[in-house]
């Protein structure tokens, strides 16, 4: 059984998770491995003098990385459950298929928490829709996530975010971090994009 929204926030986020080994620091985005078993954290800052930052933290922040990153995204779906409540569920472009690795997909359910007016989190957990466009490829493991967006003023945001991820495969031992380099990819080009705006 999955854990609530409510468990994830204080079980795995409001605890300071331990990163024991860094996986990547190229782009100004530090990527760790926490001391459990395929979790990372990911923790960088987005400036840009030229824009108002807070324009970039309601939900069209994942249409934004999907967007940018249609070479790894084949496709996404949306459903709408409340204000705060939708559902994602994304198909992944094949990689790695040399290594017998199949097509992936994720399902997440997202919950939209506020801390204040300066803060948003989004929280996510494995969801139990089915996506039937999506039913030839095998779903990617992720028991949890959370998107902690800061705004520290009106041109800089601090972002972490903390995820699992399994692609349950036999991998070569040079390829045990894929699934986490792949998320940073995302976020890469998320904060390129805007920091990048004129």
């Amino acid at each position: 059984m999955s854990e609530s929204i409510e468990e994830i926030r204080t079980t795995r986020y409001s605890n300071k998770p331990a990163c024991n080994k860094l996986i990547c620091n190229k782009h100004n985005i530090i990527l760790s491995a926490t001391d459990k078993k395929n979790e990372y954290l990911l923790t960088f800052k987005i400036h840009n003098p030229r824009i108002y930052i807070g324009a970039f933290t309601g939900w069209k922040i994942y249409d934004l990385i999907y967007t940018l990153n249609r070479d790894i995204l084949e496709d996404m779906k949306i459903t709408i459950k409340e204000n705060n409540i939708r559902t994602y569920s994304y198909l992944f472009k094949r990689f790695g298929a040399e290594l017998g690795i199949l097509q992936r997909c994720l399902t997440l359910d997202m919950t939209s928490v506020s801390s204040g007016e300066h803060n948003i989190q989004y929280i996510s957990k494995p969801s139990n829709d089915k996506v039937v466009n999506f039913s030839r490829s095998e779903p990617v493991i992720s028991n949890f996530a959370s998107f902690d967006i800061n705004i520290v003023d009106d041109h800089t945001m601090d972002v972490k975010y903390l995820y699992h991820i399994d692609l349950d495969e036999q991998l070569p031992k040079s390829m045990e971090n894929i699934a986490g380099i792949l998320i940073k990819k995302l976020f890469w080009r998320f904060k390129t994009f805007i920091e990048n705006i004129e």
